[in-house]
């Protein structure tokens, strides 16, 4: 769940805006890079602060994510 809030959340961003994510699994320490990659968006930085993570990340022009469709509408 965490990844596809994560893409839910990017597909609001415009191109050069920025997104930090707070986690606290170190399974996000992969997973959302991995994401970013896969979607060619970009990964700005990860800090560790106690139990929690921040990883800062920019959505790019090359996004490789479709607009969130309304309801009814099939993404391409």
């Amino acid at each position: 769940m965490p990844i596809i809030r994560l893409s839910e959340a990017v597909r609001r961003l415009a191109a050069g805006e920025q997104l930090t994510v707070v986690a606290n699994k170190t399974s996000m320490l992969a997973d959302i890079p991995a994401w970013l990659r896969l979607t060619n968006n970009q990964l700005d930085g990860i800090e560790h602060h106690g139990d929690l993570f921040r990883i800062r990340l920019t959505r790019t022009a090359g996004c490789r994510l479709a607009a969130k469709a309304s309801t009814g509408e099939i993404l391409k």
